[in-house]
């Protein structure tokens, strides 16, 4: 048995072969596309959490003389649901990361602003009354006192 394939055969195996890439490379654009919108509604998301949760924190809150246990307990109150809520969405941030579903370059500007805030006896002191009151298991809260400490080191 002998096989004969023509040029037109050729050409046909040819078209079907490209335009099978073509395809593929508009699902794969498809599909980046679509990656890219999750991430950035990923952000969005977190960015408004984030934003929500300072906004009600007292002006003064980054000064290195605001002292948490001044405030009167109502004042004290809120701004301690607050800060529970800012390290609840950092866990979530810090849990994602190491499932590795974030960008990197998300990662590395959250964890920025972690350290930022950590450098504020403020967010120090909520997070050791916070800490006390809710379990947010080992990893995290060695990545925070890290932080804590790190930023402790820097200012020395």
């Amino acid at each position: 048995m002998k096989l004969e394939i023509t040029l037109g055969e050729i050409l046909s195996i040819m078209a079907t072969l490209i335009g099978i890439l073509f395809a593929y490379r508009s699902l794969r654009s498809q599909i980046d596309i679509q990656n890219n919108q999750q991430k950035i509604e990923i952000f969005s998301e977190y960015t408004k959490r984030y934003q929500e949760i300072i906004v009600d924190f007292p002006e003064n809150i980054n000064e290195q003389g605001f002292e948490l246990l001044s405030l009167k307990k109502e004042d004290y109150d809120k701004l301690m649901r607050k800060m529970r809520q800012y390290f609840d969405l950092s866990f979530e941030e810090w849990y994602l990361n190491n499932g590795g579903l974030l960008d990197s370059r998300f990662w590395n500007l959250w964890s920025g602003g972690m350290t930022t805030a950590l450098s504020k006896p403020a967010f120090v002191d909520a997070w050791k009354i916070v800490k006390i009151h809710t379990v947010y298991g080992n990893d995290f809260e060695y990545f925070i006192e890290q932080k804590i400490n790190s930023v402790r080191v820097l200012g020395s």
